[in-house]
């Protein structure tokens, strides 16, 4: 049977059913009828994240392949945990870290073109300084 065949109009869905009832087995494929769901919904189990465990009936029926099924899983399941617990201890710290900058960032830094309450420079504070000190050793040597 081809697609071509098949009638359009509504008023021969009479004979759609016939053909669908007549039809032999050999001739239908419905391998291409099954729908297999890999992942169902979180709402179907519960919105739990564990996924359903598999009956001890299939796996007898299908031996090794779904015992390295369940091996396989168990590992991406663990490998996820452990990435998730990477993930929420980096993100602890890049959180620390910001509180950290936002801290920095608030205290007041003096560098040497900052200026002190009067107006004048830290470095034109300590050459005074130095200059008064000069002065005072000079004069006190000579008187």
């Amino acid at each position: 049977m081809s697609e071509g065949n098949w009638p359009a109009s509504s008023e021969e869905d009479g004979t759609q059913d016939t053909v669908w009832k007549n039809a032999q087995p050999s001739e239908l494929m419905d391998s291409k009828l099954r729908v297999v769901f890999e992942h169902p919904l979180a709402t179907e189990y519960g919105g739990d994240k564990t996924p359903p465990r598999v009956s001890s009936e299939s796996k007898s029926t299908n031996g090794g392949y779904a015992a390295n099924m369940d091996a396989e899983i168990r590992r991406v399941i663990e490998e996820k945990n452990r990435v998730e617990a990477a993930k929420i201890s980096l993100e602890r710290d890049n959180n620390n870290l910001k509180a950290r900058l936002a801290a920095l960032e608030a205290i007041p830094q003096v560098t040497g073109n900052q200026t002190i309450e009067g107006g004048i420079t830290v470095i034109q504070v300590m050459l005074i300084s130095f200059a008064a000190l000069m002065f005072g050793l000079i004069f006190g040597k000579l008187f």
